[in-house]
C-alpha cells in the first residue's frame, strides 16, 4: 500500500488533478457514478 500522504506529495509534484471520492477501500464498487465521472472528466481534459 502506498501511503496517502506520499501520493498527495507526488502528485503535487508532478501537477496532476486529484479527485477524492468519499467511498470505501473500492470505490469503483461502493461510489460508480462519482469514479466514472472523474474518469470522463479525465478522458474529456487529455490532450
Amino acid at each position: 500500500m502506498v501511503d496517502p500522504n506520499f501520493q498527495a506529495k507526488m502528485a503535487k509534484q508532478i501537477g496532476a488533478t486529484v479527485v477524492n471520492v468519499d467511498a470505501s477501500h473500492v470505490a469503483m464498487i461502493s461510489k460508480p457514478d462519482q469514479v466514472a465521472a472523474a474518469i470522463i472528466s479525465a478522458a474529456r481534459q487529455a490532450k
